[in-house]
C-alpha cells in the first residue's frame, strides 16, 4: 500500500514537472496578447516523422536530436535565439521542444510573436520550422543555432 502512495506520488510530480516549459510558454503568450496553437498529439507524431525523414541523418539516435541533424550548418553565439525572428518574418512558425522524453509543438503567428516569447520564457533547448518544412532550426542548449533547409545558408550568411 504505501509503495502504491509512493509510485502515484512520484507519477504525479512527474507529470506537473512534464509540462513546465508547455505551460510557461502559453502564460507569456497570454500575458503578452500573443496568439499561439498547441498542435494535437497526432500532429506532433506526424510532424517529427516528417523532420527524420527529412533532416536527420538515419539510424544514428544520439541523445538530441540536433546531434542528428543531416547537411547542417551552425554558429556558437549565446544571442543565436535572437537572430531566428528575422528568418521567419511575418510567417508563421512552429516551436517544438521536449521535456522528458515527450514532444510538445506550439504554433506561433510571427517571427516577432516568437522572439516576444523566447525573451520571455526560461532558457530551453528548441526547434523551429514551417508547416512545409522548408527549413529546420534548433536552439541547443549549447548556445548553437543551427539549420538545415532553407535556414543552412541563412546561418551560412550569419558566421561572416
Amino acid at each position: 500500500m504505501i509503495l502504491s502512495i509512493a509510485v502515484s506520488v512520484v507519477i504525479t510530480v512527474m507529470e506537473e514537472i512534464m509540462d513546465r516549459t508547455l505551460d510557461e510558454v502559453l502564460s507569456v503568450a497570454k500575458e503578452m496578447n500573443l496568439t499561439v496553437s498547441v498542435i494535437s498529439s497526432d500532429e506532433i507524431e506526424k510532424k517529427i516523422e516528417m523532420i527524420y525523414e527529412k533532416y536527420i541523418i538515419k539510424n544514428l539516435k544520439t541523445t538530441f536530436l540536433w546531434e542528428d541533424m543531416a547537411d547542417a550548418e551552425f554558429i556558437n553565439d549565446s544571442d543565436g535565439w535572437s537572430y531566428i525572428d528575422s528568418f521567419v518574418g511575418k510567417n508563421h512558425c512552429l516551436l517544438m521542444f521536449e521535456e522528458f522524453k515527450k514532444w510538445f509543438i506550439v504554433e506561433v503567428h510571427s517571427g516577432k510573436d516568437l522572439k516576444i516569447l523566447l525573451e520571455e520564457t526560461s532558457s530551453f533547448e528548441f526547434y523551429v520550422f514551417d508547416e512545409i518544412l522548408s527549413y529546420l532550426i534548433c536552439f541547443s542548449h549549447h548556445d548553437q543555432l543551427i539549420g538545415c533547409g532553407k535556414a543552412k545558408t541563412w546561418i551560412k550568411t550569419l558566421k561572416k
